[in-house]
C-alpha cells in the first residue's frame, strides 16, 4: 500500500494562485469585493471544465492562511482543480490579513 502523504514544495518554489492556476492551463478569474470598512479582497474562480455542471463550490481557507494552500500539489491532486475537473465552478475565496485581503 502506498503511503500518501502532503508534501508542500519549499516557500520560495511556491506560486501565488494566478501564476499556479495558469502555470496548470486552468481558466482563472480574478474578482475584488470591497466590505464595508473599505478592505479588498481578492477572490478566484475557475470555471468547470465539462459543459455539464455539477454547482458551485466555494473553498475558504483557514486562520492565518490564504488560499493559496489549496493549490500546493497541482491538478491531480488539489481538490480545486478536481472539482473543476468534475464540472464544478470553483471558487478560492480570501480572509483579510493575508497578501490576497489588504
Amino acid at each position: 500500500m502506498k503511503r500518501r502523504s502532503l508534501q508542500m514544495r519549499p516557500i520560495l518554489e511556491q506560486k501565488t494562485n494566478p501564476r499556479n492556476i495558469a502555470l496548470h492551463n486552468y481558466p482563472l478569474e480574478e474578482h475584488t469585493v470591497q466590505t464595508s470598512d473599505g478592505y479588498l479582497l481578492s477572490t478566484y474562480r475557475i470555471p468547470a471544465l465539462i459543459a455539464k455542471r455539477n454547482g458551485v463550490v466555494l473553498l475558504q481557507h483557514g486562520f492565518t492562511l490564504s488560499s493559496d494552500v489549496w493549490l500546493l500539489r497541482g491538478p491531480k491532486e488539489d481538490l480545486p482543480y478536481l472539482l473543476a475537473d468534475a464540472g464544478y465552478d470553483v471558487w478560492l475565496g480570501n480572509h483579510r490579513g493575508n497578501e490576497y485581503g489588504l
